[in-house]
């Protein structure tokens, strides 16, 4: 799913798996954009470089009853990869996401530059 600046925005109630990006994002990626995320699973998404479930940047995100499972990239934040974001976090599990190349100096759960959580 693809947000580019988009405002209020809700999505809920659904699971997003095997997505795929060759670069960034491979389940949900934002761009200047304010999003609530209620109720969802994000499986099995690859993004090639950055933010395999979440690729965040200038954005908002509200992530409430949230899996973030099982994710890739190639670099960093396989889980959720943000920057110059803002993340708020309710009732949120981030497990068994990885990096293909842990040399880039990535996280596999999350990877945060200038967010706030």
């Amino acid at each position: 799913m693809k947000f580019n600046f988009v405002e209020n925005s809700l999505i809920k109630n659904l699971t997003l798996i095997n997505g795929a990006s060759p670069y960034f994002g491979g389940g949900i990626y934002t761009n200047y954009s304010d999003i609530i995320l209620e109720n969802l699973t994000i499986r099995n998404n690859y993004g090639q470089w950055l933010g395999g479930g979440i690729y965040s940047s200038y954005s908002s995100i509200d992530l409430q009853d949230v899996i973030i499972d099982g994710n890739s990239a190639y670099g960093q934040g396989a889980g959720v990869y943000a920057d110059n974001s803002s993340i708020n976090l309710s009732n949120v599990v981030i497990k068994n996401n990885f990096i293909d190349d842990p040399t880039y100096g990535g996280s596999a759960g999350m990877h945060l530059i200038n967010t706030s959580t």
